[in-house]
């Protein structure tokens, strides 16, 4: 069995002792000397194999064990004496600070650790510094101690170095997520909420704005489109902010779809800001519903107002823009404020307008030139128990921008057709009644399962209950929609474009969608119904849904002249307050339909 080179030096030393004592032994025994020489000997040599057994090599044991075991170690050790003399390194610390086997070089950096690290009057202290190790920055924590005797004077210093880079990468990282949108890379709410008011207070008497967004539907892109396209658009909105990088701009992704900026007023540039926004709509104009953002402005005037709130003022600047298929801005004051307050009572109601029967059927008639009523179109008036009548204009458009039109819609459709119902059961089934289909009313709703349902129900003829479809409403996604129309018009249900040549692809929808009647405004000529290039209009619109085999509709009529120059010009059907405004159905019937009642 091989003996350890520690054993082997210790037994040796031991061996050399004995020889010497016996070869001086030898001496005595062969010579007449007088005097034993080995006798001393014998006790010098009892001392040293005692202090060799004792004391010497157990300590040499313990340091050689104590070397093998920090050279094991997962730091850096290095071991000063009292005058600043290196007298150890392990293996860990000379491979960090490269030095090799020249464990002198540390001696440079006592005096250095020494003075920036250590406290006085303290034995330990710790710190973390960078430091270039093969070229690259590492991160290394340094825990520094005295060595002292049982006296407590000192002998020396050791220092314990660990690599903390993947640590401190780790927390880096945490503390860049917890400050930062994931999607994005702005900042998050909170973060951006502590930037701003730090900014501000810095520099009170610069003039800042608060600029808050929204991208319009948004919810319905994802929930049609799918998340990863709904995150696109987030980023090419982060991607507009992110192009404002001055070191008093500060932008951050609120939450959803809500962006928020914080910039110098004078160096904003409005005009470029709104036609970045506008672009994205441009971008996805072919894919998205449309996708167009609203921009809301609060101009800072208290510097210890909580920067939330200043938010919420742009946000309630944004509820008041009117829906529309643009990049609209508004700037916050009392009397958006206002009408942001009337428009949430609103949408806080309906719910119990619903439950409580407040919304009610009006209907329009439709007259013949020979002055015979052929139907009507259903129409829906709030009558509000604290607020009065509410007239369409006022809710329509908020339940619209809110996701609340479908419901109303659906509301409506279901009223029409039992209304359809009765005059059935009275024996007027020759009446028909028109509903307005909403564009949001297909991404919301299973328009065709729904009325075919109410149909079915209710038992009444499709024919009667007759679908107008505004041109807008074919703006996106135009063959889905055109399918449904056209499975519609295969049930039964009449079709019809209303509000004709309001926008730009009236012709192209005419000739592609299936349609039956055609709604003309006369508001279009109205200024001057004799001129001669609105009596051209007007011929032309006649002779086109002639040719094309659809019926026309002229509502909008107020007055008899009105009427004979109209039928003079070959039209036949109309609907305005020249024959009467929305009324109840019991007016409605009263007036028209005696022998219904």
């Amino acid at each position: 069995m091989t003996v350890p080179e520690f054993y082997r030096k210790k037994y040796s030393i031991v061996l050399s002792t004995f020889l010497t004592v016996i070869f001086l032994n030898a001496i005595f025994v062969c010579t007449d000397l007088s005097f034993d020489i080995s006798i001393p000997f014998y006790m010098i040599a009892a001392v040293f194999i005692s202090y060799c057994a004792v004391s010497f090599m157990p300590n040499g044991l313990v340091e050689k064990t104590l070397s093998l075991v920090v050279d094991d170690m997962n730091s850096g050790i290095i071991c000063f004496d009292f005058q600043g003399k290196c007298i150890y390194a392990n293996e860990l610390a000379r491979d960090l600070f490269e030095t090799g086997d020249d464990i002198k070089i540390f001696e440079k950096y006592l005096p250095i650790w020494l003075e920036r690290r250590h406290i006085e009057g303290e034995s330990a202290s710790t710190w973390t510094e960078g430091h270039l190790y093969k070229d690259e920055e590492i991160y290394i924590k340094a825990e520094f101690k005295k060595i002292l005797d049982e006296n407590s004077r000192l002998i020396g210093y050791y220092f314990c170095m660990s690599d903390r880079t993947n640590e401190i990468e780790k927390y880096r990282s945490a503390v860049y997520r917890a400050n930062h949108d994931n999607l994005t890379g702005i900042y998050t709410r909170e973060k951006f909420f502590d930037k701003v008011s730090e900014i501000i207070h810095i520099n009170p008497e610069v003039k800042r704005l608060i600029i808050c967004t929204r991208i319009n539907n948004f919810q319905m892109i994802n929930d049609l489109f799918g998340i990863e396209m709904g995150d696109e658009v987030l980023k090419q909105q982060a991607d507009i902010l992110k192009e404002k990088i001055r070191a008093d701009y500060v932008y951050g992704r609120l939450i959803g779809d809500r962006f928020a900026m914080c910039v110098p007023k004078e160096l904003f540039d409005m005009d470029n800001f709104i036609k970045k926004n506008t672009e994205i709509g441009k971008k996805y104009h072919n894919k998205l519903f449309g996708v167009y953002i609203n921009i809301g402005i609060y101009e800072i005037t208290d510097i210890d107002e909580p920067v939330s709130d200043m938010c919420d003022k742009a946000y309630i600047a944004i509820d008041g823009i009117k829906e529309s298929n643009d990049c609209n801005v508004a700037y916050f004051d009392d009397d958006i404020l206002d009408e942001v307050n009337y428009e949430k009572g609103l949408v806080n109601d309906f719910e119990t307008a619903i439950e409580q029967g407040q919304f009610k059927i009006k209907l329009q008639p439709r007259v013949s030139g020979d002055g015979t009523v052929k139907g009507a179109e259903a129409l829906v008036r709030w009558e509000h128990p604290e607020k009065g009548m509410i007239m369409p204009g006022d809710f329509i458009r908020v339940f619209e921008k809110r996701g609340l039109i479908y419901r109303l819609d659906g509301w409506v459709w279901e009223q029409a057709v039992i209304q359809l119902k009765k005059w059935k059961e009275k024996g007027r089934e020759d009446l028909y009644l028109s509903i307005n289909i909403s564009a949001k009313d297909f991404f919301y709703l299973d328009v065709y399962k729904m009325l075919t349902g109410f149909i079915k129900e209710y038992d009444v003829n499709p024919d009667n209950l007759r679908l107008e479809i505004k041109e807008n409403v074919l703006v996106t996604e135009v063959e889905g929609k055109l399918n449904v129309l056209s499975s519609l018009s295969k049930f039964g249900f009449k079709i019809e474009m209303d509000d004709f040549g309001s926008g730009y692809s009236s012709l192209n929808i005419l000739k592609s969608m299936n349609v039956d009647n055609v709604k003309f405004d006369i508001k279009f000529i109205k200024e001057n119904i004799h001129d001669e290039k609105n009596v051209a209009v007007l011929d032309a619109t006649a002779l086109l849904t002639k040719n094309l085999g659809k019926g026309l509709i002229i509502e909008g009529v107020e007055t008899k002249e009105e009427v004979d120059t109209l039928i003079k010009h070959g039209c036949g059907m109309f609907q305005g307050y020249y024959f009467s405004k929305p009324l109840s159905v019991e007016k409605f019937e009263d007036k028209f339909l005696q022998d219904v009642n």
